[in-house]
């Protein structure tokens, strides 16, 4: 038996995604997006059907890409066939979208293999989601509710109060979804989202639990799928990874009016939680280097307009000499900041034939850290 059969067929330990134990409190991850080299589909798409049979191809993209190659588990390949849709809308990657409902489907064993996987081929992840299931039920979102309102957690500026109601049905009062959430999702949001829900209402009294799951999205993504793969296939490490990154996301303290959170008394409730999974805080650079924020802004902002005014010119030397025009123009008007990001980085770029910009010695490349409490 090969190294690899052996580990999927291994005992899957203590964290199973989707089990529902009354007696145990697992955690794990419960939805995963990387993204690939466009040349590593047909790799990536062999791999995936390992884990989940045969795909059908579907010309319904998602994910702002044309075409998919979809597993009825709900795991999606997203590409672009045309190569210059696939360049200027994607920079050549293609994503691999694999929902909570397709995790559920793999042994704890298996969901770790497969995300040792995909750093092995390159993958760059996006989206991660963790989670940890509370059977002791040691605090319901409609008591968190209260502390909300009280604005006594940190970590997180944002929090929503969410409840479903049917007068219609007896059971629960009506209730049939309770839920506090913490933080934004997409490009309005710093990189992660917790969601607190009853998962005994979601499941219509099947899991009787409290589920906490973070939604790591952004540089948070990067960082958190790191951690998790550096576990090298130990399914307590994963387990114990998990577990940390959910209790290091939050903190609910009584507040006081100072600002120095340190100085506030924990939630005895949160306490307890935090001793049985641990704290793994996943800290990335909020301010970014100057020039770095510069070149970002630039690219996002101006490129669409470039590449319309460069079609414009009769030939590329035409555009060319428009653009040093311009660049002594802007020399002539760069203010006192401008001139010490000038002074701090000159000469420190070069340009590559693949169009990448490379940086030396810049603060930028080791901005973000992890930190373990």
């Amino acid at each position: 038996m090969d190294a690899q059969t052996e580990l999927r067929t291994g005992n899957p330990g203590p964290v199973i995604p989707g089990f529902s134990c009354q007696t145990s409190n697992p955690t794990g991850a419960h939805w995963l997006r990387n993204s690939f080299n466009y040349k590593s589909l047909e790799q990536v798409k062999t791999y995936i059907s390992y884990f989940w049979g045969e795909p059908e191809l579907c010309y319904r993209g998602i994910l702002s890409y044309s075409t998919r190659w979809l597993w009825q588990s709900g795991v999606s390949l997203c590409f672009d066939s045309d190569p210059e849709l696939r360049e200027k809308a994607h920079r050549g990657r293609i994503t691999v979208d694999v929902p909570g409902k397709a995790c559920e489907e793999l042994t704890a064993t298996d969901l770790l293999l497969y995300i040792q996987g995909c750093q092995n081929y390159g993958g760059r992840c996006t989206r991660i989601d963790v989670f940890f299931d509370d059977y002791n039920r040691t605090i319901c979102p409609k008591d968190l509710q209260a502390v909300v309102d009280k604005g006594d957690f940190s970590l997180f500026r944002i929090a929503s109060k969410n409840q479903t109601l049917n007068r219609t049905i007896k059971k629960n009062n009506g209730v049939t979804y309770d839920a506090v959430t913490f933080g934004r999702r997409g490009s309005a949001g710093s990189g992660k989202y917790l969601r607190v829900y009853d998962k005994n209402l979601e499941s219509n009294g099947k899991e009787n639990c409290v589920r906490w799951e973070v939604e790591f999205s952004q540089k948070y993504a990067e960082k958190a799928f790191n951690l998790i793969a550096r576990g090298d296939g130990n399914l307590e490490v994963f387990a114990a990874t998990c577990g940390g990154l959910v209790g290091g996301c939050i903190s609910f303290v009584k507040r006081t009016g100072t600002k120095h959170i340190d100085r506030l008394d924990v939630y005895k409730w949160w306490m307890d939680i935090t001793d049985f999974l641990g704290v793994l805080v996943v800290r990335v650079s909020k301010k970014k280097n100057t020039l770095t924020g510069m070149m970002e802004w630039t690219e996002r902002q101006i490129s669409p307009t470039l590449y319309v005014i460069a079609k414009a010119f009769r030939s590329e030397q035409d555009f060319y000499n428009w653009m040093q025009s311009l660049r002594d123009i802007g020399g002539g008007k760069i203010n006192v900041y401008q001139r010490q990001v000038l002074k701090q980085n000159e000469g420190c770029l070069i340009f590559s034939r693949k169009g990448n910009a490379q940086k030396q010695d810049l603060d930028y490349l080791n901005a973000m850290c992890v930190k373990v409490d």
